[in-house]
């Protein structure tokens, strides 16, 4: 959308480029004619008419005048020849990305011409730099040259604003996730007076987090090793059960000397403690080495945290000592300069 609205733009710019725009020319001096009512030429240092050609000229600027070919400019045709180069040096400058650049020449075309499509570049070229250069305050000129732009746009005929009130909105989204980002990034840590520094937070935070590695690794250690035990349990028990049900029997022509019930509920307790010793020894392969596992990493952790307090109180111990050799009987009376 910003590559049509701004070839639009420079569309409507053209005859600012190339035609006069129903300025004033080039104003020749032509010779008085020989009549009687042509006055003589004043002399160079005759006071009245001196003060006539100043005033004839307008407040802050002076003709421009070509002595050799008696042509003297217009201000008003200066500024615009001006305002013209200056829009053209920012256009080229705009297309090559260089929107900073860009926007200093619009804002000296527009100061020299006032031309209402000046205002939409301006807030074009502010639009475009804050992608290059992402400061807030280049979306917040971009709407307000837009919103300029609007402002004047409605008092002519045929404006349809609605170009122009999709670009606000998304110009008012940008700036709002800006701004939000910024809050984010920015947002500081709360202690209260007297309270643990951020340092001392973060190192709380960080014990906390190695005694739950350890609480949760020696808890899981236990209960895979209480699921191991289960384990061997039933698989001992399918043993035994294996045992009575080899034992009822004879072992010549395999007749079961034991009742039908015995019997039943033997081969049931064989089947049910495989399926216990089974399942109880697959999670305790499961369940105990992610204890171990968690336990090893709070007990590293644990072992640089200790390091890490003996290293401080040390520091701490060669900081009071110091400050001890600091503090001599002798050393008093100083002065403080600023």
């Amino acid at each position: 959308m910003r590559t049509r609205t701004y070839a639009r733009v420079v569309a409507a710019m053209l005859p600012l480029m190339v035609a006069p725009l129903g300025l004033p020319t080039l104003a020749h001096a032509e010779p008085a004619a020989d009549d009687e009512s042509t006055e003589t030429p004043a002399e160079p240092d005759a006071p009245a008419d001196a003060d006539a050609a100043t005033d004839a000229a307008p407040d802050g600027a002076e003709p421009e005048e070509d002595i050799g070919a008696g042509i003297v400019l217009d201000p008003e045709v200066a500024n615009r020849q001006n305002a013209e180069a200056a829009y053209r040096e920012g256009s080229e400058l705009y297309e090559v990305g260089k929107y900073g650049e860009a926007v200093d020449l619009f804002k000296r075309a527009w100061e020299l011409s006032k031309e209402v499509q000046l205002l939409f570049n301006l807030g074009q070229a502010y639009w475009k730099w804050y992608d290059v250069d992402p400061e807030v305050d280049h979306l917040r000129q971009a709407a307000v040259f837009f919103r300029n732009y609007d402002k004047r746009m409605r008092l002519t005929d045929e404006y349809d604003p609605f170009e122009i009130t999709n670009i606000l909105k998304a110009i008012d989204a940008q700036i709002e996730v800006h701004e939000r980002r910024e809050a984010e990034a920015n947002r500081p840590v709360i202690v209260q007076p007297g309270g643990p520094t951020e340092e001392e937070l973060k190192w709380q935070q960080r014990q906390r987090a190695t005694r739950g590695l350890n609480v949760s690794g020696t808890t899981l250690i236990v209960v895979g090793g209480v699921t191991l035990a289960a384990g061997i349990g039933a698989l001992v028990s399918r043993v035994a059960f294996k045992l009575l049900l080899d034992s009822s029997s004879t072992s010549d022509g395999g007749l079961n000397i034991a009742t039908a019930d015995e019997d039943a509920r033997r081969r049931q307790g064989f089947l049910l403690s495989g399926q216990i010793s089974f399942g109880t020894l697959i999670a305790a392969a499961v369940i105990a080495p992610v204890g171990i596992a968690l336990r090893v990493t709070g007990a590293v952790r644990d072992k640089k945290d200790r390091a890490r307090a003996r290293e401080k109180d040390q520091e701490r111990e060669r900081n009071l000592k110091k400050a001890k050799v600091a503090i001599h009987p002798g050393l008093t009376g100083l002065t403080v300069r600023f």
